[in-house]
């Protein structure tokens, strides 16, 4: 980092441009060019002082997670991420292809992008649609500090209840969702 040093007038001392010009630019220079991770502490940046949408960290970033209970085969999948401080928010989205398989019933988990700093099961901390032609809709909950598992809403009497997959998964199905949380 630069280091800019000023010579302070003194009374009745004769001031040229010169003078001022010099000292300003190499404080414009310092201050447009040195602010990096060498000289800003850990705290030092609030999100209040951040400005969105600037920056190449400001970008989604992809993943590609594992699956349980899920056979990707040749489905179009979308899950991005970004990360801003410790909150990880994500999203994505899946177009079934012709040779991905999930039964009815069964719990579908993925992995994380960033390891969790806890979790609590089963705390909900996103949400999922499954369109079908009928639209079935759940929520994504904490299975463990890497994984989370996509949970349904069906009709099962009177009230609606907890379930894995609420039908057998086809081509062209969608999944989509989004999911917040805290990093390690």
């Amino acid at each position: 980092m630069s280091t800019v040093s000023l010579t302070l007038p003194s009374d009745g001392d004769t001031i040229d441009a010169s003078d001022v010009n010099n000292p300003l630019n190499a404080i414009a220079a310092v201050i447009n060019g040195g602010i990096d991770s060498t000289n800003v502490t850990a705290g030092g940046l609030t999100p209040a002082n951040l400005v969105s949408g600037t920056g190449s960290s400001w970008a989604w970033q992809s993943w590609t997670p594992t699956y349980t209970n899920f056979t990707v085969g040749n489905s179009t999948v979308i899950v991005k991420y970004t990360q801003m401080g410790k909150q990880i928010t994500c999203r994505f989205s899946i177009v079934v292809g012709t040779t991905a398989a999930g039964t009815i019933g069964s719990v579908i988990a993925i992995s994380l992008p960033v390891t969790a700093t806890d979790y609590v099961n089963p705390t909900p901390i996103g949400y999922i649609r499954l369109g079908t032609g009928t639209n079935y809709v759940g929520y994504i909950r904490w299975a463990s500090t890497t994984t989370v598992d996509f949970i349904f809403y069906n009709a099962g009497g009177t009230y609606a209840i907890e379930t894995g997959l609420p039908v057998n998964l086809a081509s062209a199905n969608i999944l989509s969702g989004s999911f917040v949380y805290e990093a390690a």
